[in-house]
């Protein structure tokens, strides 16, 4: 039986903002793979960031590089407050990426 995979829980949170946020490059791996998965969706759960502005908030350098390799992420893409991807690695001094 099919499944949105883009569907978002009860926090607005779509399992591919989830696993960027924590780092579980896995399940980003798995997600992309499916192709279902769109990484250019802002998740208004957390402001609208996308999945490549959520991972490189938090630093996870490893997931920014899959998402950047996929080529579906925009990096220019905006949250709600203005803020690209590189705007929120820089300002939590995440400096590195594969």
């Amino acid at each position: 039986m099919p499944f949105d995979v883009n569907a978002k829980n009860s926090y607005r949170h779509s399992a591919l903002s989830i696993a960027c946020r924590e780092g579980n490059v896995s399940v980003v791996e798995l997600l992309l793979a499916d192709g279902r998965a769109d990484p250019s969706i802002g998740d208004h759960g957390v402001g609208g960031k996308t999945a490549l502005s959520i991972a490189a908030e938090a630093g996870h350098a490893e997931v920014v590089s899959l998402l950047l390799r996929d080529g579906r992420a925009d990096p220019n893409a905006a949250d709600d407050d203005g803020a690209t991807a590189l705007h929120l690695s820089t300002a939590n001094a995440h400096t590195h990426a594969d």
